[in-house]
């Protein structure tokens, strides 16, 4: 299944929940660490994998490192999920509302009961049919962490993130740019988009890009887009991209980021450890940077210029760069990082990827005084 949106989503009628007011962190008996920050790091030194999680009071909860199937390195099938959450972790980063939200986030549910953490209680869950409570939890420590990271990363004010609502047991799983709004499917039998960290991240990256670009990269402009499958700018016109597929790539490099040992994305979508398989190509990004533009573009025979794939693809370019330009010099790869997003503040709704190029040229020239002017080229000469 593509982690792109579908327009039989789009035509779900969403409810809004409304929030709740601020009340002081006391009458909700709420643990002051959950107000806390978790710090910039990467990983932070509170959240690692025990095999003793649900025990150890040091962890607030037990998700999955990434997903289940990155974790374990083996397809996990929907009954094992409770015996694989390993991965122990701080709540972190709330505003005293006693629900899952914050500045920046607010997880919210269509179909099952939102989740309270007032009062203290015990928020280490299993998965159930019958709720969506560690979804809930899973969707708001990967969404905060990313942004708890890439502040540190790249800075604060290429972080630009509107408020967004994060709804965790819809029908179908996307970003929907004109409803600041993150969609993840829970359906019986399958595993729920939710307990996935890479589809969390993935759609917190196109929301960024999108209010990177000043709100104007989605929905794409109509002469670079196409119908197809469901989607009815599903498909660039052309092998010189889209903003649908820049939009994509965004997504995607951002979960790089946020898992560089695995740069892949969908391992527990697919259920293998290879990741989501599209038209026969992996989207990993350390093995698609060796296509070429036209091969990618006629990958899907039914839908060529599939965006999905071709944001991949040109994520994958930005992903080699990053790595060259830490093995010439140590913190390149931050350098990199904070290239790709100052280039997509160029990005418009008729940007291509040609655009992005001479955007991320612009970029090394203005900030880098040209340091990575060469190696981008290289990266990118096959656009």
């Amino acid at each position: 299944m593509s982690l792109k949106l579908s327009p039989l989503g789009l035509a779900v009628l969403l409810l809004s929940a409304c929030t709740a007011m601020k009340t002081p962190p006391s009458a909700l008996n709420l643990s002051s660490s959950y107000m806390q920050s978790g710090g910039d790091e990467l990983v932070p030194a509170s959240d690692k994998l025990s095999d003793n999680c649900t025990g150890d009071a040091a962890f607030d909860m037990c998700l999955f490192q990434k997903n289940p199937v990155a974790q374990e390195n083996k397809a996990i099938a929907v009954g094992e999920l409770a015996s694989v959450q390993r991965f122990g972790v701080k709540l972190r980063g709330l505003t005293a509302t006693g629900y899952l939200t914050n500045g920046k986030l607010e997880i919210l549910t269509l179909n099952t009961p939102r989740l309270s953490v007032a009062g203290r209680p015990q928020l280490k869950l299993a998965p159930s049919d019958e709720n969506s409570q560690i979804e809930q939890l899973s969707a708001y420590y990967w969404a905060n962490r990313t942004l708890e990271y890439l502040n540190g990363r790249v800075g604060a004010a290429l972080v630009p993130l509107t408020p967004l609502k994060i709804y965790v047991d819809d029908g179908f799983t996307g970003y929907a740019a004109n409803r600041n709004s993150i969609h993840l499917e829970k359906t019986t039998g399958q595993v729920p988009r939710a307990l996935s960290g890479d589809v969390i991240v993935h759609f917190m990256g196109e929301a960024l890009a999108y209010d990177l670009s000043g709100r104007t990269l989605f929905p794409g402009a109509a002469a670079q887009h196409k119908s197809c499958g469901l989607s009815p700018r599903g498909c660039c016109t052309n092998a010189s991209g889209c903003a649908q597929a820049l939009g994509s790539a965004f997504g995607d490099y951002v979960t790089a980021i946020m898992f560089p040992t695995t740069p892949r994305l969908g391992e527990a979508v697919s259920g293998s450890t290879a990741g989501q398989t599209l038209c026969t190509m992996s989207r990993d990004l350390a093995s698609l940077a060796v296509r070429t533009k036209a091969e990618i573009y006629a990958a899907c025979s039914s839908a060529q210029g599939y965006t999905t794939l071709m944001g991949s693809w040109y994520a994958s370019l930005w992903w080699k760069l990053r790595q060259q330009a830490e093995v010439e010099e140590a913190g390149g790869a931050a350098d990199i990082d904070r290239l790709f997003f100052e280039h997509a503040r160029k990005w418009t709704a008729t940007s291509t990827f040609v655009d992005a190029k001479h955007a991320a040229l612009n970029a090394s020239a203005a900030f880098m005084d040209g340091k990575y002017t060469v190696l981008i080229s290289g990266a990118l000469w096959g656009i």
